[in-house]
């Protein structure tokens, strides 16, 4: 979902209804030269479990619940994560208008690496569409807590370590994991 954009193009200009994560880049592909810190004068990076399953990208637009994966707002995955919300009696409601909720759905016929013993929605971030800035981790494990969803282990890390002493630390804590996500500023 890091790619999907959401518009509304029934009206003009179009209206933005969701907004991606504005870039994900591999260390082991070499796609990476330079990251921005969180915080310069410490220069700390946020590092988290990287979750084994599919994207979703939630939201609520004109009074509708809006769910969707990569490039589709009908599927399969969309329909099953739409089950499980009702089920936990989650609607539109619990959704802010203008904030983008960015997550994974992990578990079940998903996993690709890890057999999760569990099926979670795990949420990633969210995203003040008027601003682009996402929330803070507090704010964003609020709202996994109201909404029942999980969040990934978050750990900060300063220039000091090492992204393999970082992945050492995490796999020591959890056992085996697919991978580490290291968010910095954009």
């Amino acid at each position: 979902m890091f790619r999907g954009l959401i518009l509304d193009k029934r009206v003009y200009p179009p209206k933005v209804v969701c907004l991606p994560l504005l870039a994900i880049d591999t260390v082991e592909k070499g796609l990476v030269s330079s990251f921005k810190f969180l915080s310069h004068e410490k220069q700390i990076f946020e590092a988290s479990v990287k979750m084994d399953g599919t994207s979703m990208v939630m939201t609520s637009y004109q009074g509708r619940m809006i769910v969707a994966t990569k490039n589709r707002f009908k599927s399969t995955r969309v329909d099953f994560v739409k089950a499980i919300l009702y089920a936990r009696n989650i609607t539109e409601s619990a959704f802010r208008e203008n904030y983008t909720y960015i997550c994974e759905y992990v578990g079940g016929p998903n996993c690709r690496v890890i057999e999760y013993p569990y099926e979670e929605m795990c949420l990633l971030t969210v995203i003040d569409n008027l601003t682009g800035v996402e929330l803070d981790y507090e704010r964003r494990r609020s709202i996994a807590d109201a909404l029942g969803f999980i969040t990934p282990a978050t750990v900060y890390f300063t220039l000091t370590r090492s992204f393999d002493d970082v992945m050492h630390c995490f796999s020591e804590i959890y056992g085996s994991i697919e991978g580490i996500v290291v968010r910095t500023s954009d």
